[in-house]
């Protein structure tokens, strides 16, 4: 995923830019940036929650050049970090993640 581009993903599936940029404004309101947002977080949840995996190694397999970035995501979507996310959603313990 950390690689994926709008020119990669309209390649993949025979558009151009163009067309797929329009295809998914006129489908869904968002743009492309907005759905590989919202992709990035969704799989990131899921892996907070049920994994035990390091947030840093979490956000590089989700995509994110950094874990500040995930951070900003959780912020701005989730108004929470996304350790205190994991704390309230998860169905491991601390000791479960400090022992991983």
């Amino acid at each position: 995923m950390p690689s994926v581009s709008l020119q990669a993903v309209a390649d993949e599936i025979n558009l151009t830019r163009w067309h797929l940029c329009q295809l998914l404004k006129r489908i869904s309101g968002y743009g492309f940036q907005t759905h590989l947002a919202g992709f990035r977080l969704l799989s990131s949840i899921s892996l907070l929650a049920y994994t035990s995996a390091d947030v840093k190694a979490i956000a590089q397999s989700c995509g994110y050049a950094h874990a500040g970035d995930m951070d900003r995501h959780f912020q701005n979507w989730l108004r929470m970090t996304p350790t205190r996310f994991r704390r309230l959603h998860s169905g491991l313990t601390d000791a479960d993640l400090r022992s991983a």
